[in-house]
């Protein structure tokens, strides 16, 4: 957003855009809006969540087979955190693991969401399961 501000107003300071793109409301965090109507465009602080990456071990290597289960379990805690609070729920009752091929839940996947007992009525948390999408 910085270099975007900046651009018309090359001119202008930090504190001189922040003032004219987010004016400060009382309380309350940092909105940007259209400086001529006054329409909040978005929350900066929503918008940008921090985002904390989980390193990888020095000696380890994925195409290596001793440390599979390694990037296994790497793979389900990004899964994890990466997820809704919903969706890690659910993930996490299944050990981050499809229980119909047993293989791990990626980020990325598209997932389909099922009731254990049939009862689409039924959305309490132990009878939900993610499963791959069978194709």
């Amino acid at each position: 957003m910085s270099r975007w501000a900046k651009r018309p107003h090359s001119d202008k300071t930090g504190c001189g855009i922040v003032e004219r793109y987010c004016p400060p409301g009382k309380g309350e965090t940092w909105r940007f809006t259209d400086p001529t109507t006054g329409k909040q465009l978005l929350r900066v602080r929503e918008a940008v969540r921090p985002q904390r990456y989980l390193k990888v071990k020095g000696g380890a290597n994925p195409f290596d087979p001793v440390g599979e289960a390694y990037f296994q379990r790497r793979d389900r805690e990004l899964a994890l955190r990466a997820s809704s609070p919903f969706r890690a729920t659910i993930l996490r009752q299944q050990h981050g693991l499809c229980p119909g091929c047993r293989q791990v839940m990626q980020v990325e996947e598209e997932v389909e969401l099922h009731q254990r007992d049939g009862n689409h009525q039924n959305n309490q948390r132990g009878n939900l399961v993610l499963l791959h999408p069978k194709d």
